[in-house]
């Protein structure tokens, strides 16, 4: 299930596409949330941040100080110094950070990306454009450069309307270039699995302490002069790893011909899988 054959079956009967979506669209936030619990599943009980959730790799020193924030640092951490490029069709953008903005009016911060515009031959045109990333009820995607009254009025109205910023895996693949993220060799772009492979790392990363307590370990390891923790899952939990479905059912090995774990119909409509 690669970002190009997801991109070539946008129009198929059978739509990979809608079947990745339907596998990694679990909303952290419930719609019967209270606002303010924005960045909590409900399921996991886990906090998500995406920007400051940093729970692995974290150094201290002897008397057990954190001598580093828990910020995680989009260009070391997610892109490891590669390039995030998509787009399509001659229009390219290459996106270099990624953070959340607060507004005074609302509960929870708003995530976006700053973006380069790129020419066909992957020079900068336009530097640094920050775009906000907001998705309706049913997780289309809006980009916008700007954060109006009368998005702050849907985006408060949640429980109503459904708008929100990045609150799944398929979301925030969605705003690293979704299944049209590409990449530049010899002067072409082509079709690219990377922002794939930063959300493996913001799996990795993203984490909580277990059952909400705060850090445990004593087991400490020196390296390069400090004390850098070695972190379990006892002591923390990884909760984007809950956040999809590995595999789904379309077929049962029962030759009594019963019902199929999940319909043929599921490539293409909008029911919930069933496993």
């Amino acid at each position: 299930m690669t970002n190009l054959r997801m991109q070539q079956s946008l129009l198929s009967d059978v739509s990979l596409y809608n079947m990745f979506k339907k596998l990694t669209n679990e909303q952290w936030r419930q719609r019967d949330d209270k606002w303010e619990d924005a960045t909590w599943h409900n399921i996991t009980g886990s906090k998500i941040d995406l920007v400051n959730g940093r729970k692995f790799g974290l150094h201290y020193d002897e008397s057990g100080k954190l001598e580093i924030n828990t910020k995680i640092d989009f260009m070391e951490d997610i892109l490891q110094r590669k390039k995030l490029i998509y787009g399509k069709q001659g229009e390219y953008w290459q996106i270099n950070d990624f953070g959340y903005e607060k507004f005074p009016d609302l509960g929870q911060p708003i995530y976006y990306t700053e973006e380069d515009i790129l020419n066909a031959d992957g020079s900068i045109r336009v530097r640094n454009v920050k775009i906000y990333h907001i998705f309706d009820k049913d997780s289309n995607h809006i980009q916008t450069t700007e954060i109006t009254p009368d998005l702050i009025k849907d985006l408060q109205n949640f429980k109503t309307t459904g708008v929100h910023t990045i609150n799944s895996l398929f979301e925030l693949h969605s705003a690293l270039g979704g299944v049209f993220c590409v990449e530049q060799k010899n002067k072409e772009f082509i079709p690219s699995e990377f922002n794939n492979q930063c959300i493996a790392r913001y799996m990795n990363l993203v984490g909580s302490t277990a059952d909400g307590r705060k850090h445990l370990s004593n087991k400490k390891n020196i390296n390069n002069g400090r004390y850098e923790d070695i972190l379990t899952q006892e002591e923390y939990s990884q909760p984007l790893k809950y956040l999809m479905i590995s595999m789904a059912g379309n077929v049962t090995s029962d030759k009594s011909e019963q019902t199929m774990v999940n319909p043929k119909e599921s490539w293409t409509d909008d029911s919930e899988l069933t496993t």
